[in-house]
């Protein structure tokens, strides 16, 4: 073998070596699918703990009732004018 393909074999399992690694994880990394277990009651605990005062809003909704709210409109816009908007073909030099 020449220099050449020695070089295009040695390229090819490099990149296949690399795409292996780049789709299946790095050895090194444990198993696939697995996590660590002993942060994630601590990340849980600090989810509720931002989620669990949202349960006690409460929304006054008696504004809805209001007469003052009730009586509100949407304000009507007049069309704009029919004008050209500008030139046919924007991209013909000018």
């Amino acid at each position: 073998m020449n220099r050449q393909n020695l070089i295009l074999i040695a390229g090819v399992i490099i990149l296949g070596v690399g795409f292996y690694f780049w789709f299946q994880g790095s050895p090194f990394a444990g198993p696939a699918g697995s996590t660590s277990t002993s942060r994630e009651p601590n990340q849980f605990e600090a989810y509720l703990q931002t989620v669990r005062p949202l349960a006690t809003i409460n929304f006054d909704i008696s504004i809805f009732q209001d007469p003052s709210f009730r009586s509100l409109r949407v304000p009507t816009i007049p069309p704009l004018p029919d004008t050209p908007a500008g030139r046919p073909n924007p991209f013909l030099p000018i």
